[in-house]
């Protein structure tokens, strides 16, 4: 089904429900995670299933677009101490009709290591499409710089995300609501590895091989 033939439906059920609507907006297209592993930002398509809008006649097309990886892929190992990993932005596309308007777009975000109790989400919103076209818009940063290995030790990690938009409607006297994609439950995400730097790596083994000496040399004295 084309955007035109989702907006007439949207317009069809509009009607029907004499004004008190939420469903004349919707994503459109393709959605992106920003991510910036060292070598220069990286636009990760979201396609995992389970799908599931909030308040949205339409949610993100899912279809791989062959160009970009997916955001679901393990993102690879980051070193303890000069690794980079940051999260820069993102990219997706709204559509607003009958009167309803998206006034922002906000991605609530994750890191947990594996094997713990997952936290609270984390958010930055932009208020200011990158760019309009007719009831078209694009929300788009790569800026964002945030730094998703502060703070973290070695270990494996989940990157969760999902969107959530104030929506704003004319129709029964106007007002707003919460439009979105997933939830804190169900969400795309990434995983990646926190790994020693190597010269750790070969102090542990130096520390391991010269605890493994003094203990052979105590069973020595001892024999």
């Amino acid at each position: 089904m084309n955007k035109n033939m989702i907006r007439a439906a949207v317009m069809i059920t509009g009607l029907a429900l004499a004004g008190n609507v939420f469903g004349a907006v919707g994503y459109f297209d393709n959605a992106y995670i920003v991510l910036n592993d060292g070598s220069g930002n990286t636009f990760h398509q979201i396609t995992e299933p389970g799908n599931d809008p909030l308040n949205a006649s339409q949610g993100f097309n899912l279809t791989p677009d062959g160009v970009n990886p997916s955001f679901g892929m393990n993102l690879g190992e980051f070193d303890f101490n000069t690794g980079i990993l940051d999260l820069n932005g993102f990219e997706i596309k709204t559509f607003n009709d009958s009167g309803d308007d998206v006034t922002n777009a906000i991605l609530w975000y994750r890191v947990t290591k594996s094997g713990d109790t997952p936290g609270s989400f984390t958010s930055f919103e932009l208020t200011s499409p990158s760019s309009v076209s007719g009831n078209d818009k694009t929300w788009a940063t790569t800026t964002a710089n945030i730094n998703l290995l502060s703070g973290l030790d070695i270990g494996d990690y989940s990157l969760d995300v999902f969107f959530r938009h104030t929506a704003t409607f004319t129709g029964g006297g106007g007002g707003s609501f919460e439009m979105g994609n997933w939830s804190e439950s169900n969400n795309p995400t990434a995983t990646f590895t926190v790994i020693p730097e190597p010269s750790s790596i070969i102090m542990m083994g130096l520390a391991g091989l010269a605890a493994g000496g003094l203990t052979l040399l105590k069973r020595r004295k001892r024999s």
